[in-house]
């Protein structure tokens, strides 16, 4: 069977969540048995809505797909997305699109069509649905006098005070013995590095010396009275 694949990452360096692209490429073949594509095509970019214009390759895809009249295949459907724009014009190149992990895709085209039709006006209700509790939201906080808009917009007490919420908001009991521990090291003059080791080697989780500094940070913001 000859097929078209079409792999996506959203950074270079993805990979451990099992959605690299030697994962999906891996497995693509794998479910058909050895076979390997006739074409391929690879999008390095998020699949957020805003930077669906960046994404190239899908569009190169889709567009031989429907010219040679071969299945698009997909190893996870959020690697396409449920975009309501790109299901469109996918229905209307009639494209027989697959996603491995989408059973419903698998069939013949005239059921493949109904499902995308079904999936597009799904996510055209899920878009609007999204809006709908954004804006009652927003207007709740409103009703109870909390102040919206960015933060460019609010005073540097105001933003302080954010910052200090948020801080404590994060803060664990493990987040303060490390910063305590921490310190302690930092006291009698060891290098972040050498910390870093140190806190790594106890089995605390993985820290390098940016997230040591957020730690202090942090820490820094929970000590300020304002």
């Amino acid at each position: 069977m000859k097929y078209i694949a079409y792999y996506r990452v959203s950074s270079v360096k993805q990979g451990d969540s099992g959605l690299g692209l030697e994962a999906q490429r891996s497995g693509m073949i794998n479910h058909y048995k050895g076979q390997e594509p006739a074409y391929e095509f690879t999008d390095v970019v998020s699949g957020n809505r805003k930077k669906l214009h960046k994404r190239k390759q899908i569009h190169e895809a889709m567009s031989l797909a429907a010219k040679l009249d071969l299945p698009l295949v997909v190893y996870k459907l959020d690697r396409f997305g449920r975009d309501v724009e790109l299901l469109g014009k996918l229905l209307n190149m009639g494209v027989h699109f697959v996603a491995l992990d989408f059973p419903a895709t698998h069939a013949d085209k005239a059921t493949n069509r109904m499902v995308l039709t079904i999936m597009m006006a799904v996510a055209e209700y899920e878009s609007e649905r999204g809006s709908i509790r954004t804006k009652d939201a927003l207007n709740s906080l409103k009703k109870k006098g909390v102040k919206l808009g960015t933060p460019r917009e609010f005073k540097p007490q105001e933003y302080m005070s954010g910052a200090i919420a948020t801080a404590k908001k994060h803060w664990t009991p493990q987040k303060d013995v490390i910063y305590k521990m921490a310190n302690e090291f930092r006291n009698i003059g060891l290098t972040d590095k050498v910390i870093c080791d140190k806190i790594n080697g106890m089995g605390f989780g993985v820290y390098d010396s940016r997230k040591l500094g957020r730690l202090f940070y942090s820490a820094k913001l929970i000590q300020t009275n304002i």
